[in-house]
């Protein structure tokens, strides 16, 4: 599902895509989040933030705290 949210254009697809890849739980998916929390879409920097929540683990923990302290999130 990465690599299918990597190259989907339609922004409704995207956001799904990236719902999906939330649920997964995937570490694989460290980056994509990261990336997606500077997004312009509102959308797309939610299922960010809330992929790094499910992932649970350190790595995701610090790249939140890193949005938070840039204003990227709330």
């Amino acid at each position: 599902m990465i690599a299918e949210f990597a190259v989907e254009d339609d922004p409704g697809l995207r956001c799904w895509l990236l719902e999906l890849v939330a649920e997964a739980r995937s570490g694989k998916a460290l980056d994509v989040f990261r990336d997606q929390l500077e997004s312009p879409d509102e959308s797309l920097r939610f299922w960010a933030a809330r992929g790094l929540e499910m992932l649970d683990t350190r790595a995701a923990e610090q790249v939140l705290e890193q949005a938070r302290d840039e204003g990227w999130i709330a």
